[in-house]
């Protein structure tokens, strides 16, 4: 649970993936929150227990602000099981969050906190989405107690004009769930990729398959490509798979040239030897010749 709470972060605290998710999540796509206006803020607040002073720790928390004017403050809260009490820890969290304001005297203006729960757990989210839902209330004091809303983002539930709105790296993450849900290859696309790391590490921690188990910065340098594109996911789903092998034979490529292309699409040296038919240190010696590698 502790490694996907760190690559979730890690990926979402980026200012253009946090500002795209809130986009295309709470402003039907429109390009209202700018990750230049995005002001990291310590993800930290407070409580007392008995007594004693407890201190509390959301997953992303980010303000928003229009030169010195500060709009909005936002959050981002992961989740990968189900948890009954949501209502109860995000009431408190953006309650601890108005506390602030109201401490703070020098600002005069208030300003909304919005929460958004970003759910990436298998199957429907069946818990409550309200505080009343979690709550056990006599009939006669329903009236008395106020309700509070959270909202809760199914990401395998997501439809595709939903995802369509999302313009940063964080459209990779929608993409691979929704078609994990309708049962279909993710193919990827050319779109580059900002921060490939961050997302290839948030789909390993999710799902726990090994094919996104990468390190990019090698791959980087074994395929001396600037920029990796969200094809490297595709390709490292199909790591171990020769793809275009007989297109490849049928092209008519030369041993050499072919080596190269099953360089690109992401093989290792022993792959591309068992299918080529040649020794490794030959295979190596080819790539080193292409400026691929260093012999």
């Amino acid at each position: 649970m502790r490694e996907k709470d760190i690559t979730e972060k890690a990926l979402e605290n980026c200012d253009d993936v946090f500002a795209d998710v809130v986009n295309a999540l709470v402003f039907d796509g429109e390009e209202v929150v700018k990750g230049t206006e995005l002001e990291q803020v310590l993800p930290r607040g407070s409580y007392i227990k008995e007594g004693i002073l407890h201190e509390q720790e959301r997953d992303v928390v980010k303000a928003w602000k229009n030169g010195v004017i500060r709009i909005a403050m936002l959050a981002l809260e992961n989740q990968t099981e189900v948890d009954y009490d949501i209502p109860l820890r995000i009431i408190s969290y953006d309650g601890a969050l108005y506390g602030s304001q109201v401490r703070n005297q020098e600002q005069k203006e208030r300003y909304p906190v919005i929460t958004l729960v970003l759910y990436f757990g298998a199957g429907r989210w069946y818990g409550p989405r309200s505080l009343k839902e979690r709550l056990k209330i006599p009939e006669k004091a329903q009236k008395f107690v106020n309700d509070y809303k959270i909202h809760i983002i199914e990401m395998n539930r997501l439809k595709r004009e939903e995802i369509e709105r999302f313009q940063s790296d964080f459209r990779v993450i929608a993409e691979y769930f929704w078609h994990e849900e309708v049962g279909s290859d993710y193919e990827g696309d050319e779109k580059q990729l900002e921060h490939p790391q961050e997302v290839a590490d948030l789909l390993y921690a999710l799902t726990k398959d090994e094919r996104f188990n990468i390190n990019v910065e090698k791959r980087k340098m074994r395929r001396s490509r600037e920029m990796m594109r969200s094809k490297m996911l595709d390709r490292a789903e199909a790591r171990g798979e020769v793809r275009g092998e007989a297109r490849g034979r049928e092209a008519g490529l030369n041993d050499a040239m072919y080596m190269v292309r099953l360089f690109m699409e992401g093989n290792d040296i022993s792959k591309i030897a068992e299918v080529i038919g040649k020794e490794e240190a030959v295979v190596r010696k080819r790539l080193a010749e292409a400026k691929l590698m260093q012999e």
